[in-house]
């Protein structure tokens, strides 16, 4: 049975975290016509040049508009695996601030002061440590590597069968998508979930449920989802795959710190979302059934209409 891919839901919660981190609109002081000008004003910089001698640069996006006497100018590049003691590599998002007559600075708004290379090359080595020296990181490299990751005030790892959530502000994981088929030491968060669901939820009507175990994530319906974790106060709102007999489920549950829970159930998104799978799979069958009529129609009346005119002809 067709359920939500749940690298595609993670993906999808990241998108909604960095629309809500979006800082306020600010006003338009000159609209930009010519950002390819801005793009070689930045790259003809000298201390850009010197950073692009150490990274690879391969996008770069220029705003529509000065605001404040500044336009935002974001540079990504690919960091060099060599950075990384797992041998990982990063993308990695510069973020300028060009003015017409001062110095370029960086930052979301040029906060960080003015641009040199010792302090991108600095940030980017401490960002790199600061991740993969956190436990729980430490852990799902172990198991699920070779990876490719991204550095931002959220940083992901990810691989084809899972990700991780890194939050530079609070300095913990904050969400993960791992499989079910391993055992998860640095994450004790995950073995209470499970026991809580096995004993409190797979009975009844769940009776012939089981948690996935499959190797894959997405094949075998076997993971365990964490999302919006910012503080060692809070619960851990979990989402875990169940297989059962003749469908697949997901159940929720929060689980504090002290390991009780609370709000134990099933997600009836995913049952919505397979609801609208199914309808939009049976519209399709009726639009197709619908035009394949129409043409039939069409062909036939086509056909009668040349026997009509034959039959006119030959009189």
């Amino acid at each position: 049975m067709e359920h939500t891919p749940p690298l595609l839901f993670f993906s999808l919660l990241l998108i909604v975290q960095s629309v809500s981190a979006t800082p306020p609109t600010r006003i338009c002081d000159e609209k930009i016509t010519d950002k390819e000008f801005y793009k070689n004003a930045m790259l003809s910089n000298n201390i850009i040049k010197q950073i692009n001698n150490k990274f690879e640069i391969y996008e770069i996006y220029v705003d529509d508009c000065f605001v404040g006497g500044q336009l935002r100018i974001t540079a990504v590049y690919k960091l060099p695996a060599e950075l990384s003691a797992n041998n990982i590599s990063y993308s990695y998002e510069l973020l300028l601030s060009y003015s017409r007559d001062s110095p370029l600075r960086w930052g979301l708004f040029g906060e960080k002061g003015l641009l040199t290379y010792e302090a991108v090359l600095n940030e980017t080595k401490n960002m790199i440590e600061d991740v993969e020296t956190n436990p729980r990181v430490m852990e799902f490299i172990s198991k699920l590597g070779p990876l490719v990751g991204s550095l931002a005030h959220n940083t992901e790892l990810r691989t084809e069968n899972g990700r991780i959530e890194y939050s530079f502000s609070s300095g913990q994981v904050r969400g993960y998508l791992l499989p079910n088929a391993l055992e998860w030491k640095q994450f004790p968060e995950i073995e209470m979930a499970h026991k809580i669901i096995e004993k409190q939820l797979l009975r009844d009507e769940l009776a012939d449920c089981i948690i996935g175990k499959g190797e894959k994530v997405e094949e075998g319906h076997s993971y365990t989802l964490a999302q919006f974790h910012d503080s060692d106060n809070e619960p851990w709102y979990l989402r875990v795959a169940l297989v059962c007999q003749d469908r697949v489920e997901e159940a929720v549950v929060n689980v504090n710190p002290d390991g009780s829970y609370e709000l134990l159930g099933i997600d009836t998104t995913m049952k919505e979302f397979q609801k609208l799978q199914e309808a939009s799979r049976r519209y399709g069958q009726i639009i197709w059934l619908l035009a394949l009529g129409i043409s039939c129609i069409v062909i036939f009346l086509i056909l009668r209409r040349k026997k009509l005119d034959i039959s006119a002809s030959n009189t």
